[in-house]
């Protein structure tokens, strides 16, 4: 599936990849019954006015209330889409479309995108995962942008940056700490921007969009609302977040049995661990391609975006011994799957 050697009018491959990609959203989308917290979202999309469904946010709490954007989309999604398991999961198809174009340039992306089982199973999940995918998608887009324009001294991939940082950060809380480490991976690349009025000049615009997001969180903060804590977070839980981002959980036993018990990976052992070898190999085959060709200040942009975020949410669940799940980690995915596609 590299589109890029196809020739035909520029057009006709988006088109092509978009066609493709509803496609395998709408294979990958189930009308399987909604789960606890998909059932919370779909229950405060079916309030018939905004007033309704703010009031039923607040009162019903939890992590729906640091979910603002896609909650709302949500509710809106419902007066179209209808009410079914499967009409309210399709809000997610737009989103893999979107990470699916984002990435089009790169060799083989639209193909690892779309059969990743971690992608395709947060595509037909009722959560903001798939939202933020798209996000991670359009971030890795924006930090090739600033990337290319760097030895220019122009401003090439700035709004890209804060576009991507506003949508990541709009999804969820914890998404927000990527949208952190985006700008932190940004700012080391093009440290100059800082010196530069045009910088904050241009980044205006965007200021409001990020001064209510955050005034927004810091209000359901003081107000004590805040996802359920679940016992058993630390580095453990971050070992079974790589193990469904790298799409062992296609192969091998679910992450419920796996937490129940490592044991559990013992049967699935003579698929895993040939299928370990091979993606970490494509990976790092991929990623030793990139660092030859790129500047060695863009190697640790990139690096700083997708370490500084992890340690965060790490030093989150230890500290509070919360849980930090696969889903948490789902803008970082371009950073596993784009390796392997280059490669």
């Amino acid at each position: 599936m590299n589109f890029s050697n196809i020739r035909t009018h520029p057009t006709l491959r988006v088109l092509l990849l978009i066609v493709i990609s509803v496609a395998v959203g709408l294979a990958a989308i189930t009308h399987q019954s909604l789960w606890m917290d998909e059932g919370s979202s779909a229950f405060k999309s079916l309030m018939p006015t905004i007033k309704m469904w703010w009031a039923m946010t607040m009162q019903l709490g939890g992590s729906d209330t640091q979910m603002p954007v896609y909650m709302f989309l949500l509710w809106g999604w419902q007066k179209v889409g209808g009410a079914s398991e499967y009409g309210l999961r399709l809000i997610n198809l737009p989103w893999l479309v979107i990470a699916v174009l984002a990435l089009r340039r790169v060799r083989f992306w639209p193909l690892v995108c779309m059969t990743s089982p971690f992608v395709l199973y947060y595509t037909g999940e009722l959560r903001p995962y798939a939202m933020q995918i798209a996000g991670g998608a359009l971030a890795a887009a924006a930090m090739f942008k600033v990337a290319g324009g760097r030895d220019k001294g122009t401003f090439e991939g700035l709004h890209a940056t804060a576009g991507a940082s506003l949508l990541l950060a709009s999804s969820s809380l914890t998404a927000a700490v990527w949208s952190v480490g985006l700008w932190i991976g940004v700012l080391v690349m093009r440290t100059d921007w800082l010196r530069r009025g045009q910088f904050w000049i241009k980044l205006a615009p965007w200021f409001f969009g990020a001064a209510t997001l955050g005034g927004y969180y810091v209000f359901t903060l003081l107000k004590g609302y805040r996802a359920t804590g679940i016992e058993g977070g630390g580095l453990m839980s971050l070992f079974f977040g790589f193990y469904e981002l790298i799409g062992l959980l296609g192969l091998g036993p679910g992450r419920n049995e796996l937490r129940a018990s490592l044991t559990a990976l013992f049967p699935s052992l003579p698929l895993l661990l040939p299928a370990l070898i091979c993606i970490f190999g494509a990976w790092w085959c991929g990623v030793a391609a990139w660092i030859k060709t790129t500047p060695l200040r863009c190697v640790l942009g990139v690096a700083c975006a997708v370490i500084i975020p992890i340690v965060i949410l790490a030093g989150v669940g230890l500290a509070m011994d919360f849980r930090v799940l696969g889903r948490h980690l789902s803008p970082v995915i371009p950073a596993v799957l784009l390796p392997v596609a280059v490669s």
